[in-house]
């Protein structure tokens, strides 16, 4: 069930463009790193390892106060476990008594020297595994739960339905990227800050797995200047 509510909501942040471009500017990094600072003291770095030969990093923050559970949390696309919006909702979780996982999927935040293979939407299995693995840090002290956001919530959409309790008992998708198609044509048809953004990081991102996998073949010079010419 999809609930939408503007009740709450200033009349100056109703509009979701508004929303989404002061969720990452300056002021609000700021505001989530000095929030989460409790989250971030009770991490540890911990790389999981997947069957199918994925390697994904991860920080697991215990919670040696509450024991209401494990959340994983997922980033959306070019974010990672440091993004804005993670640490803001990993910190009110930790505060409420949760132990928070933040998982950067593959070739997200500093983890591109990590698999040779570059990161595509079709990755579901190794993300599931990581949520699975995730979860046991947690044995027998509460729920397990996931959380992910845009594309992030699109793929914590698809582990739930391949996890099942205990493996996972709830799923929460913050605005899920439902159909990649009619995604791409609002970001290309769209406010150009988006393409912007998104082309700008991709491209920045490409160039790095350029540099540390140069069997790859990744010529910069000929991936596009648009989302769609870079995705073909």
């Amino acid at each position: 069930m999809f609930v939408r509510s503007e009740q709450s909501v200033p009349f100056y942040l109703k509009n979701g463009h508004i929303q989404s471009v002061l969720a990452s500017v300056g002021p609000r990094r700021a505001v989530a790193r000095r929030a989460s600072a409790g989250l971030r003291a009770a991490a540890r770095e911990i790389q999981l390892k997947t069957p199918c030969g994925a390697t994904l990093l991860g920080y697991y923050s215990p919670n040696a106060v509450g024991q209401k559970g494990i959340v994983t949390l997922i980033h959306g696309w070019e974010g990672s476990s440091d993004s804005s919006y993670v640490l803001s909702a990993g910190a009110k979780l930790f505060e409420s008594g949760f132990s928070v996982f933040r998982l950067n999927m593959r070739d997200h935040g500093l983890t591109k020297h990590l698999n040779r293979d570059p990161f595509n939407s079709c990755r579901i299995e190794e993300v599931a595994e990581a949520v699975r693995q995730a979860g046991k840090m947690h044995e027998g002290q509460g729920g397990r739960f996931l959380a992910g956001y845009s594309l992030g919530g699109n793929f914590a959409i698809r582990v739930a339905g391949l996890l099942s309790p205990p493996e996972l008992d709830r799923t929460v998708a913050v605005c899920p990227v439902l159909n990649p198609h009619n995604a791409m044509e609002r970001m290309e048809k769209g406010l150009f800050i988006y393409r912007r953004y998104f082309v700008h990081k991709w491209r920045r991102s490409m160039g790095v797995k350029a540099a540390l996998f140069p069997e790859l073949g990744i010529e910069m010079g000929r991936v596009g200047t648009t989302l769609r010419e870079m995705h073909d």
